[in-house]
């Protein structure tokens, strides 16, 4: 006979037997290593502040080389004077509502 636990349990037919176990062939389930919490909210913050900077470099750099490559260097001077702006406005906004969402969470 088995019980719950997968064991084998035989049982003598004396009143004053004690129950014995015999543990089958089966490997033991152990528990897997534990790991640190994870904290989604600081891999986000990491995520944004990443995707953050390749847009502006991708930006900057990107549209930079390709004005160089269409209309020169004297162009593209001018074009990535432009593209700075442009970046520094996009960083100022992504800064005002990083500020704004911790404030929120406090």
């Amino acid at each position: 006979m088995r019980c719950k636990l997968g064991y084998n349990i035989r049982q003598s037919t004396a009143p004053t037997s004690k129950v014995v176990k015999q543990p089958t062939n089966r490997p033991m389930k152990t528990q897997p290593p534990s790991r640190p919490p994870t904290d989604y909210r600081v891999y986000r913050r990491k995520t944004d502040r990443n995707l953050a900077w390749a847009v502006v470099l991708l930006l900057v750099g990107g549209g930079g080389a390709l004005i160089a490559f269409v209309y020169g260097a004297g162009a593209a001077i001018l074009g990535v004077t432009c593209l700075l702006a442009g970046a520094g406005v996009f960083g100022l906004v992504w800064l005002i509502l990083t500020l704004m969402e911790r404030w929120a969470e406090e």
